[in-house]
């Protein structure tokens, strides 16, 4: 199986939660994630 690192994720700003999420992106080959904070309340989350 082909293999992904998504690195540029927004894990912050999702319909699903984040473990549903990941669960999901492995389920697909992703294998690494770096998510990405868009503004400074944020950083707190990532």
């Amino acid at each position: 199986m082909t293999s992904f690192i998504d690195t540029h994720c927004h894990l912050d700003i999702l319909e699903s939660t984040p473990e549903e999420t990941i669960i999901e992106a492995k389920q697909a080959g992703v294998q690494r994630m770096v998510t990405i904070a868009v503004d400074e309340p944020s950083l707190d989350f990532v």
